[in-house]
């Protein structure tokens, strides 16, 4: 067996007592009503070619910042013949010469018993969700019916959000929803709207978002925007960004609109697929443990001859399960069911959580990711924002500050370009 299959089977059991403890600490010396953020004290692994041993500085350096970290080298002969590593991750590995494993602990340890609550996460993203999705529907109407490409390619607002807007349009068919329409259809199909079940959904999440309130730290906390009031608000900031004459604007204001709309969707629906996968994989993990005793599963993944078809299927489930592929969200998932760092921005942005709670990905933009979180405090008088943790990103957020093409080629570049952008954009209209 590959030292690099002995490392990965029990790296977990090197981590979670020290994950813990740090976890149990923060977790006391938490401020009443504040979340746990947690993603700086995950296990990350940083294999490395040991015949290339080239890794790029940026990759390096964000490593090492990480609580629990380990660098190992392995020969691309080892990572070939590894049972445990997944062939994404070996192909990345062939490519770049190195790969970076993080390891989301709370995928396994440190989940409450019993019947599954609704996440703190996944209410704020709702919340977010009906209140972005009220304030800016009429300006995406106004930018519709005001944009000529827009106009003459879509009969109303309503066909222009459900062809650009998959994860919307996928959380708006509930059972319930579809069986009312397909009952309307089938007493009079001629008065059915061909979106009624999105429609009826935009509806509920407007008589919803209309009674939150937000406040901007450009008008002060005194006062607060909710109803009607704050979809005019956005509606005359909308119309104080578009120059006059210059058709192309509000189509991209249109469509910026949207993928802010569809973003919170998208992490409201993974945020679900996460959670509910969480304890069922805490159930195989601990199930297959128990049935391995003091076997080791990568000793038992790697000869079933020897151990027999069931302690190989407990192995199999341990190994399943360390997985996480909600929560870590591999590429070998369809591109709708991961998401992007500029995404994970947004969310921080705009929903005041902790994107990490929902996915893995992009956990060495952690820095910039958190900024995100901290930024959007201030621009919505959430709480004063942490000016540490917004250096991380406030460099990047000048006017004019924009990567060259060669420095786009480099590791990590393009993402943090991405985050950059998007905080960028929203600031605009968020002001």
């Amino acid at each position: 067996m590959p030292d690099l299959d002995d490392l990965l089977g029990r790296v977990m059991t090197w981590a979670e007592p020290q994950y813990l403890q740090l976890r149990k600490a923060r977790e006391d010396a938490l401020q009443p009503g504040a979340a746990l953020e947690d993603a700086d004290l995950w296990p990350v692994l940083l294999l490395i070619d040991s015949e290339r041993r080239q890794v790029p500085r940026l990759i390096m350096d964000r490593v090492r910042a990480q609580k629990l970290h380990l660098v190992e080298g392995f020969s691309l002969a080892d990572v070939e013949e590894s049972l445990l590593l997944p062939a994404w991750q070996q192909a990345r590995f062939r490519t770049s010469g190195c790969a970076v494993i993080a390891l989301p602990m709370p995928a396994l340890v440190a989940l409450p018993r019993g019947r599954r609550q609704l996440e703190l996460v996944e209410a704020r993203l709702f919340e977010a969700l009906r209140l972005w999705t009220f304030a800016l529907r009429p300006s995406i109407e106004f930018l519709c019916a005001n944009s000529k490409s827009l106009s003459n390619s879509y009969p109303s607002h309503i066909d222009y959000i459900a062809a650009h807007a998959p994860d919307l349009v996928a959380i708006s068919a509930t059972p319930g929803r579809q069986k009312a329409s397909t009952d309307a259809k089938a007493r009079d199909a001629r008065n059915v709207e061909a979106h009624s079940v999105l429609r009826d959904f935009l509806d509920q999440l407007g008589r919803e978002g209309r009674r939150s309130r937000v406040s901007f730290a450009t008008e002060g906390p005194a006062q607060p925007f909710f109803g009607d009031a704050l979809a005019d608000r956005m509606l005359r900031r909308t119309r104080a960004l578009l120059p006059t004459g210059v058709s192309p604007v509000p189509k991209r204001y249109a469509t910026l609109y949207l993928r802010v709309i569809n973003t919170l969707a998208k992490g409201r629906r993974l945020a679900q697929l996460a959670f509910e996968q969480r304890p069922r994989d805490m159930r195989a993990h601990e199930e297959g443990m128990e049935k391995l005793g003091p076997l080791a599963m990568p000793e038992v993944l790697a000869a079933p001859d020897m151990f027999g078809n069931r302690l190989h299927a407990a192995a199999g489930r341990v190994y399943q399960a360390q997985l996480a592929r909600r929560l870590v969200q591999p590429p070998t998932l369809r591109e709708a069911d991961r998401l992007t760092a500029a995404e994970m921005a947004t969310l921080a942005f705009l929903a005041e959580i902790d994107p990490y709670q929902i996915s893995a990905q992009h956990v060495l933009l952690r820095p910039e990711i958190w900024a995100a979180r901290e930024i959007g405090a201030e621009a919505f008088l959430r709480r004063d924002g942490d000016s540490r943790r917004m250096a991380a990103l406030q460099h990047l957020l000048a006017d004019g500050t924009m990567p060259t093409d060669a420095v786009l080629e480099q590791p990590l570049v393009p993402e943090l370009a991405s985050i950059a952008g998007m905080i960028r954009e929203l600031c605009r209209i968020f002001p």
